[in-house]
């Protein structure tokens, strides 16, 4: 019989030997993860997929209904999701590694573990994950609705009209802060839509919120200057409100240099000379996080290449010296009907 840890191993050269031109399969840490979380049961399972309760049933010469609370079990975990439901149950497959970790950070059931156990996540994410895994434009930042009024707005880059069209909206904390613990800026402001509301109600690692809540959210992190993100679709079923020290995209870009990790706006912020009163306080500069913005010789030099158009410079400019110009057609955001989390809740049969 199989040992834990060389089913770990064939569990993780099974799922992430497939990713192209990765060697996540080679990770020092996630083995530690599935060490701590797994069973020996779990992980045989997990071999079994992508399957439903029927098949693994006879796969391992289960009950069927041993077989479907099993799977419904990782299911609960975060370890995997349901591909489809059919006539025989829910078709059950193993969640992509990014997802992966997001699944199990957004569910504070795992906190029992303690920093330790955060501490694996971290070291896997900053040494391992975001040099061999790292996709480019999943993700794209979103500007400041306020500061864009005035131009021609596409309706998924605008934040109320996303949030507005969703069937169903949740907020559950954010994955990234919980993993990497570098501020205290709030937990509970990463807000899903549709599908992954469904989802993250369905295991209980957040809680159903109003469009109102919603927006109050948003709101909040604008002030704090917490960067809006969302998938690099026309269907968003996210709104990430991000801060560059922990934030997956954000770091990738400014600590590792990977600036395709999360797509620019179609935007970029114009400074109006002669309007700018070159403020004692420099709050623009404070709000780019990205180093776009500096003073030298007494004067403000923008770096456009450094500006990702977040609009956070322009809602703060108090001589509303900064617009925000759009610099990319409305083809920069792909039609691609793409979702971060493809995600469908078990139906039992």
């Amino acid at each position: 019989m199989a040992s834990v840890s060389k089913l770990i191993k064939k569990v993780l050269n099974k799922y992430l030997t497939s990713v192209p031109n990765s060697s996540i399969n080679k990770s020092v840490y996630l083995p530690k993860i599935f060490e701590i979380l797994t069973t020996k049961k779990d992980l045989e399972i997990l071999l079994t997929l992508p399957n439903n309760p029927k098949n693994v049933a006879k796969s391992l010469s289960l009950s069927e209904k041993e077989a479907a609370i099993a799977l419904s079990d990782l299911y609960m975990r975060g370890f995997i999701w349901v591909e489809e439901n059919t006539k025989d149950g829910p078709k059950y497959c193993f969640a992509d590694v990014g997802i992966l970790m997001d699944s199990v950070l957004f569910d504070p059931r795992y906190d029992k573990y303690g920093n330790e156990f955060f501490d694996i996540w971290k070291k896997y994410w900053n040494e391992e994950h975001v040099h061999m895994y790292q996709l480019d434009n999943t993700f794209r930042v979103l500007p400041v609705e306020e500061v864009i009024r005035s131009t021609k707005i596409i309706p998924y880059e605008r934040i109320s009209q996303i949030i507005k069209k969703a069937r169903r909206v949740a907020v559950q904390r954010c994955a990234c802060r919980v993993r990497e613990r570098r501020c205290n800026y709030p937990l509970e402001t990463c807000i899903s839509l549709d599908n992954l509301a469904d989802y993250v109600i369905s295991r209980d690692i957040g809680r159903e919120i109003s469009v109102k809540e919603a927006f109050k959210i948003v709101d909040e992190c604008e002030e704090l200057g917490l960067i809006h993100q969302t998938v690099n679709s026309d269907t968003p079923d996210v709104l990430c409100n991000c801060c560059a020290c922990c934030c997956s995209f954000l770091r990738s870009i400014l600590y590792y240099g990977k600036k395709a990790a999360s797509a620019k706006s179609r935007y970029m912020a114009i400074f109006d000379r002669e309007k700018c009163a070159n403020c004692k306080d420099l709050v623009c500069i404070e709000r780019c996080v990205f180093g776009g913005i500096t003073k030298r010789d007494g004067k403000l030099h923008i770096d456009h290449s450094m500006c990702w158009g977040c609009g956070l410079c322009a809602s703060v400019c108090p001589e509303n010296a900064v617009k925000m110009k759009e610099v990319k057609k409305s083809s920069h955001i792909p039609r691609s009907g793409d979702k971060i989390y493809p995600l469908t809740t078990p139906k039992e049969k």
